[in-house]
């Protein structure tokens, strides 16, 4: 009888000695090195190799030591309606993504250069994505088997079609390289240690008297403006092209328009790597290293930090705008990461990892994942194991995106204590999975918070102490219980301190609508007569309430408050514009903007609405709070938190979100009865 071919590519892997698979390329060499031909069937094999060193009683047949080998860091790609591209693993037809099908095109391209003649790690294809139980035991050695890889290969995709752009036909291959080639020049003139017989400084001794930092900081002005000089926009710079200008249009297009940057696995891929290479091809294959990217995005920095006001240059600082917010996490993450490794730690802390890629204020920005529990799992490499031990790794069907957000919210709330809540984000999946309110969604936009988890634990500075005197027992045991069905309940220590007597409108106008300084005077006016019972003193800090408090990096009165009451009286025409402005209506509200902008880039209004409680105090909130809804203080929390008691007549409360209470905000609650009380009998306050 004959044997009946296999249907799978996958054996088993040996859980004791951490087994991988690895792939190589097993088509006749002369194929591979003909770049130009058409890409033949692409057929790869399979081995194993185990992480651990084998025992001599746990040693699987098969395995073998660690060879040198290369990872690919890529993005899957969205399913298409066309017919998936095949491949053979073992010998055995699958399909792939078009993207990863190219990225392997790409690599067996690269068979003729010994740099790429390695055997490659890629998950796709290494783990069996069809065994969820392989996957659980897999994604936990991710951070091994990144930091092991000789390289990582950060594959972009294909190159765009020759367009019309300014380069012609060469804009499809060389943005990449512009890109390495800024990096690698601004990090060689800003680093370079200058003797005195340096040509610069021999030509201008203004530099050469200058300590070697703020030489540095002179030569990196000098280079942004040569960088200037020679950009490209749709705007301006066009005749730059003939001399080999810097087209920061297609820049913008290889980071803002590729969602390799967008995606939650590549974070712990690049930050991990030992050395990384950005790979990015079609006819014209491209491979530069990761380390000049990386010192192009810095170079970007100093181009905003000495941004020039010159309006030929306008667009040009729009589309940096856009492209920094777009990679700024895996610089911030890569320097935060080597930073704990020189501290001794074995990561960085979770809550740390969450906060350097919770960046985006919309869907299309947010970091993503094919699979929404890996926007927590794909960060578990990079995290001190003390913290990964806490969320379990487990693609089964029972463990849902609100199971796997709910470990998290423990075992930060363990550490931090109530802060966490102010993470606390709207979400539909408290209707549509049952999500505890308690919980914030890292899967969801972020919206400016109102305070923040400090992480240099409870020594640090606190932005706001609601309640001064209480500190978080660092690791307390969480108290939770089971409600309903299956939602997770949690108890916090701590008291209601008022209630909600009557809220404002939320406000949705954006700068750049006809109708957004009408709209910013008609908010502040109702904030003005929401608090109109209130005392002297009250209505004389109701500025206060449009940013919490807050300005741009600490408590308004830290930050020359006058320009902020200034901005405030502005927007209400309490302030004449000169005659000047006065010209035409354009060139006032001209003027209304530039007068009140410091005010209000400050402002945390979106998303929230004013109000006023029983006690007369104004206040930012949630946008879903109402009357009647509860104000609440928490043991070691530095801001209120506004809850809302549910219907069913147990006592328990949904968590709608910190809140800004004018008069709440630095311990003047803690010598109210309430608190006193309810600290005296250890009351606990039930959050579902």
């Amino acid at each position: 009888m004959a044997d009946v071919p296999p249907t799978s590519p996958y054996k088993s892997l040996d859980r004791t000695t951490q087994e991988i698979r690895l792939l190589t390329f097993d088509v006749p060499q002369e194929t591979a090195t003909e770049p130009d031909s058409a890409p033949p069937v692409i057929s790869l094999s399979l081995s194993h190799v185990a992480l651990l060193p084998p025992s001599s009683s746990s040693s699987t047949p098969g395995s073998l030591p660690v060879p040198s080998f290369q990872a690919l860091s890529y993005v899957w790609g969205v399913p298409i309606d066309e017919p998936l591209p095949t491949i053979l693993l073992n010998g055995i037809s699958m399909t792939v993504t078009p993207n990863l099908h190219s990225a392997l095109v790409f690599l067996l391209s690269q068979q003729h250069d010994d740099s790429f003649k390695t055997s490659f790690w890629i998950d796709a294809l290494c783990i069996n994505q069809a065994d969820n139980d392989e996957k659980s035991f897999q994604v936990p050695l991710m951070s091994k088997i990144y930091t092991s890889a000789s390289r990582v290969l950060v594959w972009l995709g294909l190159l765009p079609q020759p367009g019309d752009g300014p380069h012609g036909h060469k804009d499809c291959g060389c943005t990449l390289k512009t890109i390495a080639w800024l990096g690698g020049m601004f990090k060689e003139q800003v680093s370079k240690k200058r003797e005195s017989d340096d040509p610069l400084l021999a030509s201008n001794p203004e530099v050469a008297g200058l300590s070697p930092e703020d030489q540095r900081r002179r030569i990196a002005q000098g280079f942004v403006w040569t960088v200037l000089q020679y950009s490209i926009t749709r705007d301006h710079g066009q005749e730059n092209a003939k001399t080999g200008g810097f087209d920061f249009e297609r820049i913008w297009q290889l980071f803002r328009q590729r969602p390799y940057w967008r995606r939650a696995w590549i974070v712990q891929e690049v930050v991990l790597a030992k050395k990384a290479m950005v790979l990015c091809g079609s006819d014209e294959r491209v491979v530069v290293d990761w380390e000049n990217v990386r010192d192009a995005l810095q170079l970007f920095e100093w181009m905003i930090l000495y941004a020039n006001n010159d309006l030929r240059y306008k667009r040009l600082y729009e589309l940096l705008g856009e492209i920094i917010p777009s990679v700024v996490h895996l610089e911030e993450a890569t320097n935060a990461y080597r930073l704990s490794q020189r501290k001794g730690h074995d990561g960085m802390r979770l809550m740390e990892v969450l906060l350097f890629t919770d960046f985006a204020d919309a869907e299309d920005m947010a970091i993503q994942a094919t699979d929404p529990r890996d926007r927590i799992y794909g960060l578990l490499g990079l995290i001190r194991e003390s913290d990964r031990m806490k969320i379990p790794v487990d693609y089964s069907d029972e463990t849902t995106v609100g199971t796997v957000l709910t470990h998290v919210a423990k075992a930060l709330i363990q550490e931090y204590g109530p802060d966490v809540l102010c993470y606390h984000r709207e979400t539909n999946r408290w209707t549509r999975e049952g999500l505890p309110t308690w919980v914030p969604d890292w899967t969801a936009p972020r919206s400016p918070t109102i305070g923040s988890v400090n992480l240099d634990g409870t020594e640090g500075k606190r932005e706001f102490d609601a309640t001064k005197g209480t500190r978080w027992p660092f690791n307390c045991p969480l108290r939770t219980e089971v409600v309903g069905q299956s939602k997770h309940a949690l108890y916090l220590s701590g008291a209601v301190m008022s209630t909600v007597v009557c809220i404002g409108s939320e406000f949705t106008s954006i700068p750049g609508q006809d109708d957004y300084l009408a709209a910013c005077r008609a908010w502040l006016e109702e904030l003005q007569q929401l608090a109109s019972k209130s005392d002297e003193k009250v209505k004389g800090n109701i500025w206060r309430v449009p940013m919490a408090d807050f300005g741009l990096v600490s408590r308004t009165d830290m930050e020359t408050p006058e320009r902020y009451i200034r901005g405030f009286n502005v927007l209400l025409g309490k302030v004449e514009a000169p005659t000047e402005a006065q010209t035409t209506e354009e060139t006032k509200q001209a003027w209304m903007m530039s007068e009140s902008w410091d005010y209000r880039r400050a402002w945390k209004i979106y998303g929230r609405r004013a109000f006023l409680d029983v006690h007369g105090r104004p206040g930012l909130a949630p946008r879903l709070t109402s009357p009647d809804d509860a104000i609440a203080l928490f043991t070691g929390g530095q801001v209120p938190v506004m809850l809302r008691e549910n219907s069913d007549g147990v006592r328990r409360y949904a968590v709608l979100g910190t809140c800004y209470v004018h008069s709440l905000m630095d311990g003047e609650g803690m010598e109210t009865t309430q608190w006193k009380e309810a600290i005296s009998s250890d009351q606990q306050i039930l959050l579902v």
